[in-house]
């Protein structure tokens, strides 16, 4: 629903501002723009009067011919609140109405100041005050005495309305507090340009802040903008907005920027998560340009990227998932079994190809990687709307000289992009879908992880009987620009990579490859048998997960993860690197942390921030006891217990309309499992008893639910954590 409405000229003509929030009520609303006094009039006696709707946020603005123009939304009262409002009010008649909507015992909760030809006028709306909130207002105050009140009244109040407008002798400011409630950060920013605002509010919203209103203004020094943001205080916290005490998020922060300033990026992206919480997401830099003047567009958490060959982690899970399941997220049969050899998946193919798909998924197949072959096998930047037609161009290319099928060469050469391009071939063959769809409806869609596509989409031109197939970047507001080490804008055009799509070819932003990392780590995606038999096992002889040593080395390749061990903690990892593009992702499946950075450009090794970050977590956390690896319905005794208290996501998320909730004792204790909405209402309590140590779980029915965001929470031995799921419906 819309719960602010702001209207302001921008040359010849009006332009309009809205901030929406999820309508978790179902409340009735409308919200109408571009009003006549008479319309708004009339709407006001249909919406207030018939339907039975108060008056929830106004907007007004004197337009060319000197006569209000209004915008204006409406809620259900569904409170039953009594209420009132006006507008056009002299400062004598605002504050005569003032004292008589105070002496009624109402609050003020909207307050609008606007410029007509005769003087500043004034709007409010007000509510009855049912709960005895204390509040506080002032208004036409220079800024001197407008930030002398703010900063008086920050410890014990927050501002929840502001409003600033330009006289003919001065800039002038108002606002409305209300007492502050205890845990509930806020903040408010103001008198910004474009820039400014627009990184704010990407830094707040990493931050799990929401936005809550806005403001423009004209000031002497030109346009300005307003906001205020509220912590949800169910997402990332952090930034800034952390408590004083609080470092974990300034050396995150801190580190990156040192990463980047030393290795001149552009633009970095980073996500952190630490036992299924998010710890870190956040951008800083420059994701790109637009305009002229140029506008900086600000990195950060949901910026999209290349990822180059990290994409292959998409492309050997979704192959494994598919393995496994034998089935599309539709419910249509799979055949796919990764130790087939690949003739039996793609007919025609040249006899050399004595490769099984798990060997290519491992770079065991002795496919070349560019320059392993004579000739070459080329980065193509044809377009290829499927991955049967791309392999085609490259199959009859000769194996790499010298190395063996499933051993390699001895000068260790293994790792292959093209080798996923078969991989992408196969999986077409045997779902009938291309891999572009694969990855949109089977990875993207069923786990909502909505940014991870295939960084090139294909259109077809048809004019008569003739048609001519051709790719193109789908449009994408968040997209950054690939920049070489000089800060040169690269031309996307020149970077069509549909010839390698899982080898490649698909982008994302590091908050959806940070959660990726996560379900796969905590069994979502695949389940954990799965993980650990299949995906995360090198496919070589004689090899032991997470003992390769190098990118050479066959036992560091599982299927498309690497896998090694450093300083005794085992990590599955894969980096990506091209043409303004570089990234990398570490998962640690015994810390159950995952740490992803996506860049604009090539010439530096995240990887080494990867690791700095962990290193910094580690430090936070005091040294983090590895779990114990186990069948999470199983129980255990004492002796063998989980080391730590710990709350799981649950799964499915979203779900419709049961659901399990898992979570771990390190010893008997008493245990509140109870699930709320989103006015904290309380709609279901799952456990309340005395529970043996070990991991435990809980399916939840939510039949008689309506859709919508819902909050477990579990309390035990002192100990209280919340998680939010989604029921859809």
């Amino acid at each position: 629903m819309q719960i602010d409405v702001e209207a302001y000229p921008c040359g010849d003509e009006i332009r309009y501002a809205m901030v929406w929030r999820e309508n978790v009520e179902g409340r009735d609303w409308q919200s109408r723009i571009n009003m006549t006094e008479q319309e708004f009039t009339d709407l006001r006696n249909k919406y207030e009067g018939e339907l039975g709707y108060r008056l929830f946020d106004l907007e007004i603005y004197i337009d060319d011919y000197a006569l209000p123009v209004f915008a204006a939304i409406w809620v259900g009262n569904n409170e039953g609140f009594s209420w009132d409002a006006r507008y056009g009010l002299t400062r004598g008649e605002y504050e005569e109405y003032f004292d008589q909507q105070t002496a009624l015992g109402r609050r003020l909760i909207d307050f609008e100041a606007y410029v007509a030809s005769d003087g500043v006028r004034y709007a409010a709306i007000w509510y009855d005050n049912t709960v005895s909130t204390n509040w506080l207002h002032a208004y036409d105050l220079t800024r001197t005495e407008y930030e002398q009140l703010a900063a008086e009244r920050n410890a014990e109040y927050r501002i929840i309305d502001f409003e600033s407008y330009q006289t003919t002798a001065e800039d002038l400011y108002a606002a409305v507090w209300e007492a502050r409630p205890e845990n509930r950060r806020y903040s408010i920013e103001y008198d910004l340009d474009e820039r400014e605002f627009e990184a704010l509010w990407y830094r707040y919203r990493d931050s799990g802040f929401r936005h809550i209103k806005f403001e423009w203004y004209d000031t002497r020094q030109g346009p300005r903008y307003s906001g205020i943001w509220l912590a949800d205080g169910l997402g990332v916290g952090g930034g800034p907005f952390f408590e004083p005490d609080d470092t974990l998020w300034v050396r995150i922060d801190t580190t990156i920027a040192g990463h980047r300033i030393r290795n001149g990026i552009p633009g970095v992206s980073v996500a952190v998560i630490y036992q299924g919480e998010m710890l870190y997401l956040g951008g800083q830099g420059m994701a790109r340009t637009f305009g002229n003047p140029p506008v900086l567009i600000p990195a950060h958490g949901e910026t999209v990227y290349l990822t180059a060959s990290i994409s292959k982690l998409i492309g050997s899970t979704l192959a494994a998932m598919l393995e496994a399941e034998g089935m599309l997220n539709n419910g249509a049969s799979v055949d796919l079994d990764l130790s087939q050899n690949t003739s039996y998946y793609l007919p025609g193919i040249p006899d050399h190809h004595t490769h099984t798909v798990e060997q290519l998924l491992a770079h065991l197949g002795c496919i070349g990687h560019y320059n392993d072959t004579q000739p070459p096998i080329p980065n193509q930047t044809d377009h290829y709307s499927s991955a049967m037609q791309a392999v085609q161009s490259i199959w009859d290319i000769p194996l790499v000289y010298d190395c063996t099928v499933g051993i390699g060469v001895d000068t260790g050469k293994l790792y292959s992009t093209a080798g996923f391009t078969f991989v992408d071939a196969i999986l077409e063959q045997a779902t009938g879908r291309t891999i572009q769809r694969l990855i949109e409806e089977e990875i993207a869609g069923k786990f909502d992880l909505p940014s991870i596509r295939a960084q090139w989409g294909t259109r077809v031109l048809t004019y008569g009987d003739h048609s001519w197939t051709f790719g193109f970047l789908p449009p994408n507001y968040e997209r950054a620009t690939r920049y070489n080490e000089q800060g040169e804008k690269l031309d996307e055009m020149k970077n069509n990579n549909s010839w390698k799509v899982s080898g490649g070819g698909i982008e994302m932003n590091v908050k959806d490859l940070a959660r990726f990392g996560w379900m796969v780590l905590n069994g979502e995606i695949v389940s954990p048998d799965v993980r650990d038999n299949r995906l995360w096992v090198p496919v070589a002889d004689d090899c032991e997960p997470f003992t390769g040593s190098s990118w050479e080395d066959p036992c560091m390749h599982g299927l498309g993860w690497a896998l090694k061990t450093r300083s005794g903690r085992r990590i599955a990892h894969h980096g990506g690197s091209w043409d303004g593009a570089r990234g990398h992702i570490n998962v640690y499946p015994d810390e159950e942390l995952v740490v992803a950075v996506l860049t604009n450009m090539k010439g530096h090794n995240p990887e080494t921030l990867t690791l700095r970050l962990a290193n910094i977590v580690f430090d936070h956390v005091g040294g983090i006891e590895k779990p114990i690896a186990s069948d999470p319905a199983r129980t255990v005794d004492e002796d063998t217990a989980p080391s730590r208290y710990r709350l799981d996501q649950n799964y499915p998320n979203p779900f419709n309309p049961t659901t399990t909730i898992r979570f771990a004792l390190p010893d008997r204790q008493h245990v509140s499992l109870k699930v709320y909405d989103m006015l904290g209402r309380e709609t279901a309590t799952l456990v309340d008893e005395i529970l043996h140590a070990g991991e435990h779980s809980v399916i939840f029915n939510a039949h008689d639910l309506s859709s919508g965001v819902y909050i477990y929470r579990i309390q035990s031995n002192g100990n209280i954590n919340t998680r939010r799921m989604i029921l859809l419906k």
